[in-house]
C-alpha cells in the first residue's frame, strides 16, 4: 500500500472500520486489518469494553446496527466488525437461529393474536421495530374472566404457547397530549390502564402460528433459539 492509503487507514480506521475502508480503497478486509496492525492504526482505535460487549449481547437481536451505533456512539462498521468477532468467538449467534419473543398474559395474547386489538401497554420502551412472536404466559384466567371472554375467542386458550407473529410498527410514550386519543380503546381489551410515562407498542395484523411450541415465558423481549 502507498502512503496515501496508509494515511487514509490511520485517519479512518477508528471511525469507519475495515469494511468501509476496504470498499473505498478497493482492497480486501483482511488486507486492511493486516496493514492497520503494521502501521499501528488498530491501537489508535477505541478498544471495546466489557460493558459495550454486554450491550451487543443484550440488544443485537432486537436493535438494528444503526441503532446500536447511536447507542454506543460508534460507527456502523465498528458495530458490524465487533458483532462479527463475537460471533467467531461463539459469544453471539446468527439472527436466523433465534426468534424474538414477547410473553403476554391472557386474555391479551389471544386478543392480539386474533386481531381484536393491536396495542400492548408497558413501562418498557421498546428498542426495536420489526418481527416478534406473541407468547402466552402460563398465568391462567379465573372462571369469571373466562366467562367474560369465552364468546370473543375463536379457539380455546392455550397457555404457555407461541400464538402468533406480528410486526412492531411503533412505540409511543403516553403523555398528556395523546392520552385522550388512546382512551378510545375498549378498557376490557387493553392489558394495562393508560398511564402517563408508560409506552404503547403498536402491532401489525397478527399471523397465527401453525406449529405452536410450548415454552416458559420471560419478562420483556427475549430470544428463543430454534
Amino acid at each position: 500500500m502507498d502512503k496515501k492509503e496508509d494515511a487514509y487507514i490511520l485517519r479512518y480506521y477508528k471511525e469507519k472500520g475495515s469494511l468501509e475502508i476496504a470498499k473505498h480503497l478497493n482492497r480486501t478486509v483482511s488486507s486492511i486489518n493486516h496493514r492497520a496492525r503494521r502501521i499501528n492504526a488498530d491501537k489508535l482505535a477505541k478498544s471495546w469494553t466489557k460493558e459495550e460487549d454486554q450491550v451487543l449481547i443484550d440488544y443485537y437481536l432486537v436493535m438494528t446496527k444503526d441503532e446500536l451505533a447511536k447507542k454506543l456512539n460508534r460507527s456502523f462498521s465498528s458495530i458490524d466488525n465487533r458483532i462479527r468477532k463475537l460471533k467467531q468467538k461463539g459469544i453471539l449467534y446468527n439472527n436466523s437461529q433465534y426468534l424474538k419473543m414477547l410473553t403476554v398474559r391472557e386474555p391479551y395474547a389471544s386478543l392480539i393474536s386474533e386481531n381484536k386489538i393491536n396495542i400492548y401497554i408497558t413501562k418498557m420502551k421498546l428498542p426495536y421495530c420489526g418481527e416478534i412472536y406473541i407468547h402466552a404466559s402460563n398465568s391462567k384466567l379465573s372462571k369469571k374472566e373466562l366467562q367474560k371472554y369465552q364468546n370473543i375467542f375463536k379457539k380455546k386458550i392455550k397457555y404457555g404457547y407461541i400464538h402468533s407473529k406480528v410486526k412492531v410498527l411503533d412505540c409511543i410514550r403516553i403523555d398528556e397530549k395523546n392520552i385522550k386519543e388512546m382512551q378510545a380503546y375498549p378498557k376490557e381489551y387493553i392489558n394495562h390502564p393508560l398511564v402517563i410515562g408508560y409506552y404503547v407498542w403498536i402491532f401489525s395484523k397478527a399471523e397465527l402460528v401453525k406449529d405452536q411450541i410450548k415454552l416458559k415465558g420471560k419478562v420483556g423481549v427475549w430470544k428463543y433459539k430454534v
